[in-house]
């Protein structure tokens, strides 16, 4: 595998050749080193779960058993009730999730 040419590397070639600037910035870009504030994209981060979650069903869910109201608006991050884990019970009283019921 031939060595990663650096960002100095490709501008002196491009310099050298004549090439524009616009040119040298493509390779760069292409060469995956565009420069310091290149950065990976974030995969399963609580942040991009919360950015999903927003577009997700925000409804309030009262437990069948206490009247607890699970609301995602108030946790922080925005948690909707559906993203809460299958074995999540009741803060108050206990009850599986699945007493739970959309507040009407």
């Amino acid at each position: 595998m031939p060595p990663r040419m650096t960002r100095r590397d490709i501008l002196a070639e491009f310099a050298g050749a004549g090439g524009s600037a616009a040119l040298a910035a493509l390779a760069l870009a292409l060469a995956g080193c565009g420069g310091k504030s290149q950065e990976q994209p974030k995969r399963n981060s609580p942040d991009s779960n919360a950015a999903s979650s927003a577009a997700k069903d925000m409804r309030k869910y009262v437990c069948g058993k206490c009247g607890y109201v699970h609301d995602p608006a108030a946790s922080d991050p925005a948690r909707p009730f559906a993203d809460l884990p299958a074995d999540w019970k009741c803060p108050k009283c206990g009850s599986p999730k699945s007493r739970f019921a959309p507040k009407s």
